[in-house]
This record gives C-alpha cells, sequence and structure tokens, in this order.
C-alpha cells in the first residue's frame, strides 16, 4: 500500500466521456481538444489529461516494436500534452508533447527506461526511431523518439515496469467521439466529479460521463494483500499472547516454593 508505482495517486479521478452516435472525422480533433478545455477551467482543477490506457487498473495495450537495435513487443498508450505533468512523471530527458503534435503532423513518442534499456541498445535514445508491427486498425507506422521517462508500473502495483511508448493522443488511430480523462484536482473526489459533470453538460449536453475514484479502485485491488496483512497481525498477536502465557506459566512454576 505503501509502495511508490512511479506515478501520483492521491486527488486523481477519472472521468470516462462518451458521445452517443458518431461525430465526422474533421471534428474528432477539436472534441477532444474542446473536451480537455472545458474540465481545465473547472475550479480545484489543478491539470487534467487524456489517456487510451488507464494506469493500474488491471487494462494493457501493446504493440511489435522494431528498432535498430532490438525487435519486440513494448506497451503503447496514446496520451494529449500534460499527461505527464498531471500524473506527477518527471521527463528525464528531450521535450514533452505540445498542441503542435496533431493527427497530421510527424508521429514522435515518449518512452521509458525500460525501452531505453532493450531496444536503444548503447545508442542516446532522443532521435531514434521505432517501427510498429501493422495491425487490423493499427497500420505500421514510424516514430521518432522526442522524450524519455523513469519507469513506472503498468497494469497494477504487482506487476512489472514493462517496456513502455507514449505517443501523442490525436495521432491514436482509433481516436473517436469518447476518452479517458485523467484530472489531477485540489478538491475530493465526489466534489471533483459533481463540478466536471455539470461542467461538461455545459457544452455537451448528450454527453455520457462516468467517473471512477482512482486511487480508491487501486486500494479494491489489494484486498488479498491486506487481507494478508491483518491475518499476520492477528496471528503474529496471538503468538504474542501464547509466548507472554508460557513464560508467565514458566516463571511461576519456577518460582512457586517447594513443598516440604
Amino acid at each position: 500500500m505503501t509502495f511508490d508505482p512511479g506515478m501520483r495517486q492521491e486527488g486523481i479521478s477519472v472521468a470516462l466521456v462518451g458521445m452517443p452516435g458518431s461525430l465526422p472525422k474533421e471534428r474528432l480533433e477539436s472534441f477532444h481538444r474542446e473536451l480537455l478545455e472545458e474540465v481545465a477551467v473547472v475550479p480545484g482543477i489543478r491539470n487534467v489529461a487524456s489517456t487510451t490506457n488507464i494506469p493500474l487498473l488491471g487494462s494493457s495495450w501493446g504493440h511489435g516494436v522494431h528498432t535498430a537495435s532490438a525487435e519486440s513487443d513494448a506497451r503503447f498508450t496514446w496520451v494529449s500534452p500534460g499527461y505527464f505533468t498531471t500524473m506527477g512523471i518527471p521527463l528525464i530527458a528531450g521535450r514533452n508533447f505540445s498542441e503542435r503534435d496533431t493527427g497530421s503532423s510527424k508521429r514522435v513518442a515518449i518512452v521509458n527506461e525500460a525501452f531505453v534499456r532493450q531496444f536503444c541498445g548503447n545508442s542516446k535514445p532522443l532521435g531514434q526511431t521505432l517501427l510498429t508491427g501493422a495491425e487490423p486498425g493499427y497500420p505500421s507506422t514510424v516514430y521518432e523518439i522526442v522524450g524519455v521517462i523513469p519507469d513506472t508500473k503498468y497494469s497494477g502495483l504487482r506487476g512489472s515496469k514493462p517496456p513502455s511508448v507514449f505517443a501523442p493522443a490525436l495521432q491514436f488511430p482509433g481516436l473517436g467521439p469518447w476518452a479517458a480523462l485523467m484530472i489531477y484536482a485540489d478538491t475530493s473526489y465526489a466534489a471533483t466529479a459533481q463540478a466536471v459533470r455539470v461542467q461538461l453538460a455545459r457544452k455537451f449536453p448528450e454527453l455520457i460521463v462516468e467517473f471512477v475514484d482512482f486511487r480508491g479502485r487501486i486500494q479494491d485491488g489489494l484486498v488479498r494483500e491486506r487481507l494478508m496483512a491483518v491475518l499476520s497481525g492477528l496471528f503474529g498477536g496471538l503468538a504474542v499472547v501464547l509466548a507472554a502465557v508460557g513464560l508467565c506459566t514458566a516463571w511461576f512454576i519456577r518460582c512457586r516454593p517447594a513443598e516440604e
């Protein structure tokens, strides 16, 4: 429960939003920008960003990746500018994503240190390119590495810190009228959810919005560990009591006056 996964947990709420029906393809990028802009102005919101994969809650997405030094699988996530700031993940080298990284701009990526170790050999990662394997709906794509972040947990606290690639949200091949928003706020989860719901309803009356308490959901996933901790504490306390009873009994027998 006290393990640092490499990212912020406290103060984070997740908003799952979707527009019924569909939107014209040329409207999708502006829809995603407007979502973030509307949430960002809510009082108490410090940062907000979108992601195609909510970390630590069990989901996963991967691609086959080829570089000049290696070929294997890596985790893939498309995020909006501000994602790493929202989640408290520092940038080690290079640059962050910006508003200039759009669906029509050059494909770029930020990778973690595990990716650098496995795929970049002894060369500096910045400026290197990676090629993804083609999959249905996801054509083979060349990305230029523009930044590096530390390793973080991925699917959960129990899992490893796998090689990971992050790309700009607007370059996601499956971009649609839906999004997962990571919201960092000073207000409580309930207050944040209510305020964001009201704000989005003004701009998008038909929008469907569901909220997830990020920290609470992570805690729910630790039921096994919490149960083991409680049982260990109970058995440990019982062991202390039994040991104390045994010592007192031994002391009483030893100190009892001998019968004449």
